[in-house]
């Protein structure tokens, strides 16, 4: 199975969870904790395309 990713995907990234926001050719981007009122703007995480293979995708989209 390998990892395809895409927007709105839940995946786990060394122990931490969250939904993927944004997909280019060399990196993803996922948000771990959405913005509430005591803070300034979502915590997200960058994923570089050669770190991909260490993450695990909890729900969404796979290929064969």
């Amino acid at each position: 199975m390998t990892f395809s990713p895409s927007e709105g995907i839940l995946i786990e990234y060394k122990g931490q969870v969250g939904h993927i926001k944004f997909v280019c050719e060399e990196s993803l981007t996922f948000c771990k904790k959405k913005k509430d009122d005591t803070m300034s703007g979502d915590i997200c995480i960058v994923v570089y395309a050669y770190e991909w293979d260490n993450i695990k995708l909890l729900q969404g989209h796979h290929r064969q």
